[in-house]
């Protein structure tokens, strides 16, 4: 049923995988399934085997479904049904309003047309005989939605619903009759509609509002230090000429506020949107407090703090895939009619203490609403996980809508790469194969045995072929015996779903079910084909399969080619032509790099080679670099932090320390007690905060003035010597690159100079920085 055909090559409209509004020309383009979504939500899928999986399955139960109607010569399926219509809104004019959709089934009766939609639900037998039309609201909506689409398109013709369900379990059907009930469904289409179109009408608008403030945006300090103009300069040509900015500044000069000042200016002159991404929570706190300067009170730029959903979920553990998360029923509606989420968007500060208040008080699930709010807003604060990872990234701007949008700033982005690498990288452990068919039935077991003999057969020949050694050691894994093995448990794993479902045993945490999930994603991994993966076998603490990604940079280059733009900065990015490498940029990429603005006599820097952390010497210097770190203290008299190159020997040394007011970072803590200690460190007139280099303490954080005076660094931050870390040596060497460098000498000395940064935070700090190390006084580390 072609009722019309338009076409969608609009000259300006916000376009998704759904929706395409075009403001100029009054055309919105919409598909049921958005439309469905908007009305109704959907019912949480139940844990399970893999997304994927269930996906497959609905679908051959579909088509055997339509197969064995298809010789009905009255049934037609995958009818694709286009409807377009004229409606006046409301204080938006004449609008073309269009609605696309298909049809799983169309059969036209003598008296009348009958919509069949297709359902697949898993449920237990009883629960299935109960089931009631309306216990899946979004599934009675559609067939609502496609009743009105066919009764406009086909007036003269009447017309019913039919919603069929199959439960996968046992196969067994279940219809309802639907029949049109215009007074119920047409204003609720009508009303979406309007609020689709009058919500980008107010985004149009503000487009047009932000353009006229943007050149009031003022830095929000008096005067600029050295290098923050070329910053903006920089920042802004990028942003112009679409192009990416890799950027190293040194710490202390203020390269957050004027990369952040550029590109927001540049955002709301431009109907862009950016996102500032960090690795670390601390980090992400200190821009939201920097974006509140800029911002000065202004309703725009309207800025958006996300957080995970383990530090925002309401309940002690979420509930998302239970069904019964009382915060995230009838969530659209609600959200829809919530006063205070518009307080928010006036305001133009949404903080997740503020979302998590409103989840209580609304007993609205903030981790939804963060994430249906990340459209209204001009800037987001991160993770790298929103933009990079593939399992976190956020479609609602990356895929259902233009990322081309996109302004992207990466903090600290010489940690982007290892990142990315853990991303696309994989593990299956033995134990945890052993494990999920522990205390199972043997009659359950054997279904699965072919499945299992081979996981144990693939271990086995490792085993037996990789010499006895506690290091991992690189083996060559067959993609297509993984795919078998996960074809194999995959269809074990299908009937044994089912009985779980018919016998009403919880699929939450099932150890099998967990394992087919684990098993999909590792065949995936082993998949990927290219020199930057390896396989790795490794024996301690238990035998594991292993899939590395050694570079990642192919990965990354396919998010930042759909960007606007980006920038990439930290005071540790040189030389640009492995960081560029590291990041995948292609040519399309400007390199600025300033110098330290901190006056050189201001800081005293100290090396002394009596020492070193080299492995095979660490234990005889122990107690000598205690020694002098006791020293450096007693003749300092002040606060210093301490840096190490790991957790390991930085309690051995300190377990040594005769210095007074240690406060010791511990491994695994969660942020608030780290945010705790550095408050008590802050207080206290003299102390030593020891921390690893790399870590939370070491990036990010700043202590100005007599917070901190001077910093130790024990050793050169070199990454441990390890199979891995060779591995991805040996890849830059068949690369034609230096792999030391990449692998351990730029890694190191990044985490060495971040960790110095914390001294050096303004042009008025005085500081003493003290490197115990011989290696130091070589050539090859200056």
């Amino acid at each position: 049923i072609e009722v019309a055909s338009i076409a969608t090559s609009f000259s300006s409209f916000i376009s998704g995988a759904s929706v395409e509004i075009d403001v100029s020309k009054r055309r919105l383009v919409l598909s049921v399934g958005e439309l469905t979504r908007q009305v109704a939500d959907s019912n949480r899928s139940p844990h399970g085997p893999s997304l994927s999986l269930r996906g497959r399955l609905g679908g051959a139960a579909h088509r055997t479904y339509q197969q064995a109607h298809r010789n009905s010569g009255s049934y037609r399926q995958e009818v694709h049904l286009d409807v377009s219509y004229s409606r006046t809104i409301a204080d938006a004019g004449d609008w073309n309003v269009r609605i696309r959709g298909r049809l799983d089934g169309l059969i036209e009766e003598i008296d009348r047309a009958v919509i069949e939609e297709i359902k697949t639900v898993a449920l237990p037998k009883a629960s299935f005989s109960a089931l009631q039309l309306d216990d899946y609201p979004r599934h009675r909506r559609q067939v609502d939605i496609y009743l009105y689409l066919l009764t406009f398109a086909r007036p003269e013709h009447p017309c019913a619903g039919r919603l069929v369900y199959i439960n996968l379990t046992d196969g067994r059907q279940r219809s309802f009759e639907i029949a049109y009930r215009p007074d119920d469904v047409e204003p609720v289409v009508n009303e979406v509609v309007a609020e689709l179109i009058l919500r980008e009408i107010r985004r149009s608008h503000e487009a047009a509002l932000k353009r006229k403030i943007a050149p009031k945006i003022s830095f929000p300090f008096s005067d600029l230090r050295t290098g923050q103009d070329e910053i903006i300069l920089a920042v802004s040509d990028c942003m112009r000429k679409k192009k990416h900015l890799v950027l190293e500044a040194p710490t202390g000069l203020g390269k957050t506020v004027a990369v952040l000042h550029a590109a927001v200016q540049y955002a709301l002159e431009n109907d862009k949107q950016v996102m500032f991404l960090t690795s670390k929570t601390t980090q992400q706190d200190l821009v939201f407090e920097t974006a509140l300067h800029i911002k000065a009170g202004n309703t725009f730029p309207r800025i958006l703090l996300l957080r995970a959903k383990q530090k925002l979920c309401p309940l002690d553990e979420p509930r998302c895939g239970a069904g019964d998360c009382p915060y995230i029923e009838d969530f659209q509606r609600r959200f829809r009619c919530c006063h205070r989420i518009q307080n928010f968007l006036n305001e133009g500060v949404i903080h997740p203490d503020r979302l998590a208040e409103l989840g209580e008080r609304e007993k609205l699930c903030p981790v939804e609403a963060q994430l249906a709010l990340c459209e209204d807003a001009d800037l987001i604060i991160g993770d790298y996980n929103y933009a990079f990872d593939p399992g976190c990234r956020l479609l609602s701007l990356f895929e259902d809508r233009d990322p081309s949008r996109l302004i992207l700033i990466v903090d600290e982005a010489h940690n982007l790469p290892d990142r990315a690498r853990s991303y696309y990288s994989a593990a299956l452990l033995r134990d945890e194969v052993q494990q999920a068919v522990a205390n199972q039935e043997a009659e359950i077991i054997k279904d699965f045995n072919r499945a299992l003999e081979a996981i144990q057969s693939q271990f086995e020949y490792y085993l037996n072929e990789a010499p006895e050694t506690p290091d991992p050691y690189p083996i060559q894994l067959s993609p297509s015996s993984w795919d078998k093995i996960a074809a194999d448990f995959e269809e074990a794993v299908v009937p044994y779903w089912y009985r779980l479902t018919a016998e009403e045993s919880g699929t939450d945490e099932d150890p099998i079910l967990a394992l087919q999930r684990t098993l999909e994603s590792f065949s995936r991994a082993v998949n990927f084909n290219g020199e930057n993966f390896a396989h790795l076998l490794r024996r301690n603490p238990t035998p594991a399969l292993e899939v590395l990604c050694l570079d990642a940079g192919p990965f990354l280059k396919e998010t930042f080619e759909c960007l606007h733009s980006s920038v990439c900065m930290s005071a540790t990015l040189q030389p640009f032509e492995s960081t560029k490498s590291l990041l995948g940029m292609g040519k399309n990429v400007q390199f600025l790099a300033l110098q330290s603005s901190f006056p050189f006599e201001y800081c005293r820097l100290v090396v002394d080679p009596s020492v070193t952390t080299l492995y095979r010497e660490r234990d005889e210097n122990v107690d000598a670099i205690a020694l002098k770190i006791d020293l450096f203290c007693a003749l300092l008299n002040r606060k210093a932090l301490a840096f190490f190159p790991s957790f390991d020997l930085m309690k051995r040394i300190v377990a040594n320390l005769k210095t007074p007011s240690i406060f010791l970072q511990e491994e695994g803590v969660s942020d608030a007690a780290r945010l705790n200690l550095l408050r008590s460190f802050k207080r206290c007139r003299r102390g030593l905060l020891c921390s690893v280099m790399g870590g939370v303490f070491a990036e990010g954080i700043d202590l100005p003035g007599d917070l901190a005076e001077a910093a130790l660094v024990v050793g050169v931050g070199l990454p441990q010597i390890c199979t891995e870390n060779e591995m991805i040596r040996a890849y830059y060497d068949r690369l034609g690159e230096n792999g030391f460098e990449y692998a351990y000498l730029y890694p190191g000395m990044r985490r060495v100079i971040q960790s110095v940064g914390r001294i050096i935070r303004s042009e008025t700090d005085r500081g003493l920085i003290l490197l115990l190390d011989r290696r130091y006084a070589s050539e090859h580390y200056q």
